[in-house]
């Protein structure tokens, strides 16, 4: 499921308070790789809540509970990323575990145009596949891995002629993920990983060679810049222990944030002051059945109150007539 976290935007003067997240989605089945809108009105998101059990992109706006379908292949679309003007979604389109194509499509609806496909071997794994548009709406930043055993690579893809060039090479046993472009365009942050030895990374676009900060001893799951371009937020950690973190680009103590907990994406609204991430957590319902000394057999089946998020510690009142239970569902637990 995903959350909604409201957030004043780092840098400024006098910035305010950050609020308690809002859930922002729960429904039935997954949802997960949320990316916000450069204005932070709209969210999309994979769901895996249709009729066919593939992931499909959703777009919802902020503040309404209903989403609307942008794709309906059987295969799973994921991590959809806006562009700068906010017309057009792309996702990557996952045909098999080493075949996958970059598709866009407009907001409004359409057909999604696929750009160009990416030869198996390309992905590493299910993870950190993140896309990124630069601010000019022409290239999309993608992670690649080097078929037959070559380096990992971060690329940039035209839109205009569907060819894709390196921007840096991953040293000897490590591989990229997460490329974020910088809001003003000129560097590409991304995650670069050796064993257990996680780093954030710079490129600059013109030229060099990749500035990273000290090795995260955490796990990093994904990145997205802060709105003026001075720190990277990134989540962290393994299972239940995943958090939102903030550390400035030119280094320093990474800061945690003050909510997040299972955090996986996340992605920050360019103006608007708001931030999405993803919760991964098992879904624990309430149900119900027959009793010891019921006078008949009968089926368990879920419990009306119930919800997508986490439900547990049911007590029936003691006429019967009600039951108590702690739920998740506001975003934490009452």
């Amino acid at each position: 499921c995903a959350a909604l976290a409201i957030w004043s935007p780092w840098g400024t003067p006098a910035p305010q308070p950050m609020s308690r997240p809002d859930p922002l989605t729960s429904y039935t089945g997954e949802e997960m790789t949320p990316g916000i809108s450069p204005d932070g009105n709209f969210v999309a998101f994979s769901w895996k809540g249709g009729e066919l059990g593939n992931f499909d992109i959703y777009a919802q706006v902020i503040g309404t509970a209903e989403p609307q379908r942008r794709t309906t292949d059987p295969a799973d679309d994921l991590y959809p990323t806006w562009s700068s003007d906010g017309s057009k979604i792309a996702f990557l389109r996952k045909f098999s575990e080493s075949e996958y194509s970059v598709f866009v499509i407009p907001v409004l609806g359409g057909s999604p145009l696929r750009v160009t496909d990416l030869e198996p071997g390309y992905f590493w794994g299910f993870d950190q596949k993140r896309i990124s548009w630069s601010p000019n709406d022409q290239i999309l930043a993608v992670a690649v891995g080097g078929p037959g055993g070559e380096p990992d690579r971060i690329a940039l893809l035209s839109l205009e002629t569907r060819e894709m060039e390196e921007l840096v090479v991953s040293p000897e046993d490590a591989w990229f993920g997460c490329p974020v472009f910088s809001p003003d365009g000129e560097t590409v942050a991304f995650a670069q990983y050796t064993g257990n030895d996680h780093r954030l990374c710079f490129h600059s676009l013109n030229g060099g060679d990749s500035n990273c900060l000290p090795p995260s001893p955490l796990p990093v799951w994904d990145i997205d810049w802060t709105p003026d371009g001075k720190a990277i937020v990134y989540t962290a950690g393994l299972g239940p222990d995943r958090r939102l973190w903030k550390v400035p680009v030119g280094g320093g103590e990474p800061e945690q944030l003050p909510f997040g907990e299972d955090a996986k994406a996340v992605s920050i609204s360019r103006t608007g002051g708001r931030l999405v991430y993803q919760i991964w957590q098992q879904d624990l319902s309430l149900w119900q059945t027959g009793g010891p000394t019921a006078s008949q057999v009968l089926t368990p089946t879920v419990f009306p109150a119930s919800s997508t998020r986490n439900d547990r510690f049911p007590e029936y009142s003691p006429d019967g007539q009600r039951v108590v239970f702690e739920s998740s569902r506001t975003g934490h637990y009452q």
